[in-house]
């Protein structure tokens, strides 16, 4: 498990890339998405792992969601590790 989470964690870190978005990662939010996109789409193909970036991505933008990757991963109550 740890081989695919760091290699979606090196994707998640292209993805960002891409988008332009910021790395910083001191609240862990790189790890929040990477651990999102791994239980969400981590069987899927490539184009499914970035829908899945970009969805969290833009609930986090957006002013109804948490301000946070993290927040609004976990928003459903599920338990943080």
């Amino acid at each position: 498990m740890r081989l695919k989470l760091f290699k979606i964690l090196l994707g998640v870190v292209l993805i960002l890339i891409a988008l332009e978005i910021p790395a910083s990662d001191e609240d862990g939010e790189l790890y929040c998405l990477a651990k999102n996109i791994y239980f969400e789409a981590g069987n899927q193909p490539l184009a499914g792992r970035i829908a899945v970036a970009e969805v969290t991505i833009n609930r986090k933008n957006h002013r109804l969601f948490p301000n946070s990757i993290c927040d609004v991963v976990y928003q459903g109550g599920e338990v943080r590790n």
